[in-house]
């Protein structure tokens, strides 16, 4: 199909690309429940990327190029995508409470200094 084609709209079998913004969220959330341990930002970009791509999806539904029954499963999509958005900001609220009362200090020094007494005695 050439780029004018998909401009148009002239596939009429045109589904919406659900398993990337599936993969995007379900990836960012699991980045980012791991990552309070140190950082959530990588989780938090490919959540906001999910995000953006949900909403393109549902702008393709609004536009005609992709069916109206399609619009269900992608509003659906969508709302999971401002579930995992509403996440992430709980998970930098938490993180930077975290740093805060200096619960990273004590994992990482603690940490930090196991490695050392170990590759010291190495």
């Amino acid at each position: 199909m050439s780029d004018v084609d998909e401009l148009f709209g002239a596939d009429d079998g045109a589904k919406p690309n659900t398993a990337l913004v599936t993969a995007l969220l379900a990836s960012g959330v699991t980045l980012s429940v791991l990552g309070l341990a140190c950082s959530v930002l990588p989780g938090g970009a490919l959540i906001l990327f999910g995000f953006h791509y949900a909403d393109r999806e549902l702008d393709r539904v609004d536009s005609g190029y992709l069916a109206e029954a399609d619009r269900p499963k992608v509003q659906q999509l969508r709302m999971l995508a401002q579930v995992a958005v509403v996440w992430l900001l709980i998970a930098i609220v938490a993180q930077l409470v975290l740093l805060s009362i200096g619960v990273y200090d004590g994992l990482w020094g603690a940490a930090i200094l196991a490695a050392r007494t170990l590759l010291g005695s190495l």
